[in-house]
Formats: C-alpha cells, structure tokens, sequence
C-alpha cells in the first residue's frame, strides 16, 4: 500500500487523503477508489498520471478523485472515505 505521502513534484498531489483500500475495507483488491488533494496548479494529466502509477503499483484498476472536485451531493463519498 503507497503511503499518503506522494512526491507533489511527480504527480501534483498535496497529499492523498483516503482510500477505500485501507487497512481491510476491500476484503479483494479487484479495484480501487482515490480521493486525493492536489496542488492548485495541477491539471487533469497530473491525475491520469497519478491513476495509472497507483494502478502498476497495486495491480489493480484504479479511480483518482480530487477532493476539489466533489460536489455537495457528494457528502457519501466524503462519509464513506478512510484516510490513509
């Protein structure tokens, strides 16, 4: 499991905030769901970047959210969110 601490100068991430993959959530590691901070200056590549190094690193398909992305209809994802 990477750790909530990225290299920002990699992946434009100011930090990764939570995962449904910590510590037991997904009893199988079929996928995996990212909800992540990044820096003001980050693009949608950063993101794509992001989700296809966490993908190589687990083995298995992943989803990078950025947190300033949700919406206040979101507050489940935000509910159901375990941080790393």
């Amino acid at each position: 499991m990477p750790t909530s601490r990225t290299s920002s100068a990699d992946t434009g991430v100011v930090r990764s905030r939570y995962s449904d993959l910590s510590l037991g959530v997904r009893p199988t590691l079929s996928d995996g769901d990212f909800l992540v901070e990044f820096e003001p200056t980050s693009s949608l590549l950063d993101l794509i970047h992001l989700e296809e190094a966490l993908g190589d690193l687990l083995g298995v398909e992943v989803d990078v959210v950025s947190a300033g992305a949700l919406l206040d209809r979101d507050d489940e994802i935000r509910r159901d969110a375990l941080p790393l």
